[in-house]
């Protein structure tokens, strides 16, 4: 999630859309984010949902979308890919605790949560910096090729 939320508007501006404009792909996905939070945290509630499909369904999508993102080449394009990619983060957020405690039940909740937290903080605390610099190189590489 580091690439959207921190080099999605670097992005933009290299396609030369304007920084104005580039700024707003950031609340884009906040808002997507929200819903997804409340439909999917809502769908979970019902019993006929595997929630475990649902969860992988969500990272599949935000996993080909983010693959597709270089297609997007346009304003409205990158818009269509950050709140697709906003939507199906929100129901990654809502599940994950969920799904935790369906997996390890309510006597090891807390202990599994705490867990699960601390692994998640390594990537989300270094990711930006890899993503920044890498980019770099990257845009280096796409400079050279056009």
């Amino acid at each position: 999630m580091s690439f959207s939320i921190h080099l999605q508007p670097t992005h933009a501006s290299y396609l030369n859309i304007p920084e104005s404009k580039a700024s707003f792909l950031i609340g884009f996905l906040s808002v997507g984010s929200l819903f997804g939070r409340l439909f999917f945290g809502h769908v979970s509630d019902y019993q006929w949902i595997n929630r475990l499909y649902l969860y992988q369904t969500a990272l599949l999508v935000m996993a080909v979308t983010t693959t597709l993102c270089p297609l997007a080449t346009s304003y409205g394009g990158l818009i269509v890919y950050t709140i697709l990619f906003g939507v199906f983060d929100g129901a990654f957020v809502a599940l994950i605790a969920v799904l935790t405690g369906d997996i390890v039940g309510n006597n090891k909740l807390p202990s599994a949560l705490g867990f699960l937290y601390l692994v998640f903080s390594v990537p989300i605390m270094t990711g930006s910096l890899i993503a920044g610099m890498l980019f770099p190189s990257v845009f280096l590489v796409h400079n050279l090729k056009t």
